[in-house]
């Protein structure tokens, strides 16, 4: 029940936002689930609180928090560590930014595991393929 909750208040936040629309769409097929959920109309953003659970495609990522920042159409993942699996990648940041482009970054001890190649970096810039 409470995450049929947490659906709604998605969509009545995206309402009251201009271009809220346009922001999600790029963002297609994903679903993200937290305890809590803020809209900041000011700023133009959503806020995601606590166990937050982010799936899109063959992906999921966990965290502490995020932000969907609308004017930069970007996805923010925050956590220590916050972590990305796939059936082809496991990775760990410090900050996942996830573009519309399906382009990601992993900032902070940041570590992507792609089938046993291991990269280990401040920063790694990942494109998400669609049939990972």
């Amino acid at each position: 029940m409470q995450e049929l909750y947490r659906t709604l208040f998605l969509i009545i936040g995206c309402i009251y936002i201009n271009d809220a629309n346009c922001a999600l769409s790029n963002f297609q097929n994903i679903s993200i689930q937290a305890n809590e959920i803020t809209l900041n109309e000011i700023e133009g953003n959503l806020a995601f609180l606590d166990d937050i659970k982010i799936s899109f495609g063959n992906y999921l990522i966990s965290g502490d928090e995020a932000t969907l920042i609308l004017d930069e159409e970007s996805l923010k993942i925050f956590g220590n560590p916050a972590t990305i699996k796939s059936e082809k990648i496991e990775g760990k940041a410090e900050t996942f930014i996830i573009f519309p482009n399906e382009a990601m970054k992993m900032i902070g001890n940041a570590e992507l595991n792609n089938q046993g190649n291991v990269i280990n970096a401040n920063l790694i810039t990942y494109q998400i393929l669609s049939n990972e």
